[in-house]
């Protein structure tokens, strides 16, 4: 009999630097250390979907990637927010969500609690935009 067992991912990272959010409704960049460059990001499934796919890369569980190196686009941006995946089992993610403006950390146990902590968050700064030389 095979059992379901959870397949660790050694905190793979990426960073989602949000430029706009409204009601929901996010863009900003991805960085991931498989990407040549950060990717513009117009949606959270999007995101969600893209960063999956680059989870299937690292072929888990296996060596971990490089922490990500930041180099926010000249933009104005309302977040800059670290994902670190711990875990990934039944197709959705456990892992931590890091504000790295504030150093505030939130775990979460699959997908859709992690599109509510954004929500808090990005509900939160939305009207607090600051640009990426501050």
């Amino acid at each position: 009999m095979v059992f379901a067992k959870k397949i660790p991912c050694h905190a793979k990272e990426a960073v989602l630097v949000v430029t706009h959010y409204d009601a929901g409704n996010l863009s900003g960049w991805l960085f991931h250390p498989h990407l040549a460059s950060p990717l513009n990001i117009k949606s959270f499934p999007q995101m969600a979907m893209l960063l999956d796919a680059l989870l299937d890369l690292e072929k888990c569980p296996g060596c971990p990637v490089p922490m990500v190196k930041l180099l926010y686009p000249d933009k104005d941006i309302l977040a800059a927010l670290k994902i670190q995946v711990l875990f990934r089992e039944n197709h959705t993610w456990q892992g931590r969500l890091i504000w790295l403006e504030t150093g505030e950390e939130k775990t979460f146990r699959s997908v859709l609690e992690l599109i509510g902590i954004f929500d808090g968050i990005l509900a939160d700064c939305s009207g607090c935009s600051r640009s990426a030389a501050e």
